[in-house]
């Protein structure tokens, strides 16, 4: 669904470089063949699991719209939300289910009371850098689905709530239906519209976020180096499946319609990152 092949990627290495709060998958573009045919172009990621190199601790939850027969899953008892438990080999499926709900439970409680001596409490269970940058990555990409689907958080072993890391964001960054530069995302999102009350949070959200916007350049200078790389990629991808629709299929043609997907990914981004400035400002 991205005629850019690098939206993907980009996310992920925005949240890698500029943000950079938790583990985040490593990433390759890469040639998919199989038994000698060819399937186009793909981008190969580091499955988020709890191991000594990615997540050290915990337990890896996902918000999902959904559920599959075989998941082992729980509802937050305010949001109402689908906590999906994501890897197999942190301890038996009861100690997960069971632990995991209560630090969720016990959270939202403090979130959601009308007591103020509650929301003191709340950012004492919370990473506070990750759900900021959480929360800046997916409305730079503008994903409006990024609290209802693949939607990963970390139980840490001391009972702390840490988002992250971010997943697939192919379809947003201006991509599909999602064109317009400016509105919120996940601002109104139960978590982060109630978080956004507290004055600590607003402005480490803004302070955050300066880090992204100072290297707005270097951001571009990243597409242009990612769109270069993709070049013989997108050629052979392009034969298969026809993505751009360009007129003429050889390659001078392909690579001018490529480049000018290219350069509305960058505009709508530069665009976007002004709102973002201007809309988060104290």
């Amino acid at each position: 669904d991205d005629e850019t092949l690098i939206r993907c990627r980009l996310a992920l290495d925005l949240y890698k470089t500029y943000l950079n709060t938790t583990w985040s998958p490593n990433v390759s573009p890469c040639e998919l063949v199989i038994d000698g045919k060819y399937q186009g172009s793909y981008l190969l990621a580091e499955q988020i699991r709890v191991t000594d190199e990615r997540v050290p601790d915990g337990y890896i939850l996902s918000i999902e719209l959904e559920e599959d027969e075989d998941d082992d899953v729980f509802r937050s008892e305010i949001t109402k939300k689908i906590f999906v438990c994501q890897d197999p080999e942190a301890g038996s499926i009861g100690v997960r289910l069971f632990r995991s709900k209560e630090v969720v439970d016990d959270f939202e409680k403090l979130l959601f009371s009308e007591n103020i001596s509650d929301h003191k409490l709340v950012l004492d269970m919370i990473d506070l850098n990750s759900f900021a940058d959480w929360f800046i990555l997916n409305e730079i990409a503008k994903n409006e689905k990024g609290f209802d689907d693949e939607c990963y958080l970390l139980v840490t072993a001391d009972k702390k709530i840490k988002m992250g890391p971010i997943w697939d964001l192919g379809k947003y960054f201006g991509n599909l239906d999602n064109e317009d530069v400016e509105g919120w995302a996940v601002m109104n999102t139960p978590w982060i519209s109630r978080l956004l009350n507290d004055e600590t949070f607003s402005n480490l959200v803004y302070q955050r976020f300066q880090k992204v916007y100072a290297s707005k350049e270097s951001v571009m200078k990243m597409i242009d180096q990612y769109a270069d790389e993709m070049k013989f990629s997108l050629l052979a991808d392009e034969m298969l499946h026809d993505n751009l629709k360009s007129s003429e299929k050889h390659s001078a043609s392909v690579l001018e319609s490529y480049q000018r997907e290219i350069g509305l990914l960058k505009e709508w981004l530069d665009a976007r990152l002004y709102w973002l400035e201007r809309s988060l400002r104290p």
